[in-house]
């Protein structure tokens, strides 16, 4: 990798604006490779604290493995009052990372690269061109640097005009005895129902007899009081047997589907992360879709190239990415019905490839057979109001 600031003037080579999932893949990749390039990471939180979760579907080996500290073989799926539909795949498991692990793991390599900085409790007031490289304007100071790399999540009005928000609230518990929970089995979408406030459905992940991350999630066409989301938590956990148990975290979220077109930024100013269309339009999932974006931008890094945007999607995935977000957008009472179907009508592996970016055309036939014609009919004759995003920038 190059010995020399990438601009004469520049204090840093880089500057990578946040320092969550995107801004450490990023950051811990060049640590752990010994990078030569002189990096600053700004995060406006002061700690790092077990606030979230990571899943997806891989098969028992891969790269990330030494961060996954559960997998479930079966997975459950079910509309409200009718019998759950289990399935399981040979080849893939539903894995989970807990941000705890993240965040060490790449807090630790950052530490011990000596040209790699993270600064805590520092927000970002302006950025602007300062010669070939820019200024950043922080809470604590100014920082010059040859390239930006800009990281944070969207703003409140770009998350809002997304075609759907999926937001989540949960808790992690441990209760009091065994008996209530199946240690080898994820809940993925059960008690699947539509109400006034959306499609609701229930996520478990169970990390043993006694212990469990227990979530309540809505797809809707609006933001959410989290009033909803309190009483929705409340009411399974009391349905469940679940609420005498002894709280060990909480988390919660509001996910964009199918955001528009990335938020502007300045010429120059690469975009990653949320923000910069690393989530999957049709379910949320980001974490492999990151890393495989990190390991491309430090590929390019280390050849002496520029910083890399999220890649976009290939045009088959957009376009049914694009068309099943449609189609909810257009009747959320139709997603219980729709889920349901997917999961029970087309073969296990393919429902995984096709949620993984993995799909092959034999896999989108697969899915495509499992679903009911008529409304993806119609989905094809409407015309959005906007154009779904994308995945991805240029």
């Amino acid at each position: 990798m190059n010995n020399t600031k990438r601009s004469g003037s520049a204090e840093h080579d880089l500057v990578i604006i946040g320092g969550g999932c995107a801004g450490l893949s990023l950051a811990g990749r060049l640590a752990s490779q010994g990078s030569r390039l002189s990096v600053a990471v700004l995060e406006t939180r002061s700690d790092y604290r077990d606030d979230r979760s990571w899943c997806f579907f891989a098969p028992p080996r891969h790269r990330h493995e030494q961060l996954v500290s559960h997998r479930w073989s079966r997975w459950l799926v079910g509309r409200e009052n009718r019998a759950l539909i289990e399935r399981q795949s040979r080849r893939f498991s539903y894995q989970y990372v807990r941000s705890v692990d993240f965040y060490q793991t790449h807090l630790a390599a950052i530490e011990r690269h000596p040209l790699i900085d993270l600064h805590r409790s520092t927000s970002v007031n302006a950025i602007e061109r300062q010669g070939k490289g820019w200024r950043i304007e922080t809470s604590r100071g100014s920082l010059t640097a040859a390239e930006v790399l800009d990281t944070r999540p969207p703003g409140r009005a770009h998350l809002e005009s997304a075609m759907l928000l999926q937001t989540f609230k949960g808790v992690e518990i441990e209760l009091d005895q065994d008996g209530h929970l199946e240690p080898d089995c994820v809940e993925l979408m059960t008690q699947l129902r539509h109400d006034r406030d959306g499609l609701y459905f229930t996520y478990l992940l169970p990390f043993g007899t006694r212990r469990a991350l227990v979530e309540v999630t809505r797809f809707s066409n609006r933001p959410l009081d989290q009033d909803v989301l309190d009483h929705d938590l409340h009411t399974v956990l009391a349905q469940r047997g679940l609420d005498r148990h002894r709280q060990i975290r909480r988390e919660a979220g509001c996910l964009p589907m199918g955001l528009p077109d990335a938020e502007a930024s300045q010429p120059g100013i690469v975009r990653a992360g949320m923000a910069g269309g690393a989530l999957r339009p049709s379910s949320g999932y980001a974490f492999l879709r990151i890393q495989a974006w990190a390991a491309r931008c430090l590929q390019r890094l280390q050849s002496g190239g520029p910083l890399l945007g999220q890649a976009r999607d290939p045009r088959l995935q957009s376009l049914m990415d694009g068309l099943f977000l449609r189609v909810l957008a257009d009747d959320l009472s139709l997603a219980p019905a729709l889920f349901s179907q997917l999961f029970e009508r087309a073969h296990p592996d393919s429902v995984v490839r096709f949620l993984s970016d993995q799909a092959g055309p034999g896999d989108y036939l697969n899915v495509i057979r499992s679903l009911p014609r008529r409304p993806f009919l119609r989905g094809l004759c409407l015309s959005p109001n906007r154009s779904w995003s994308v995945a991805g920038s240029s």
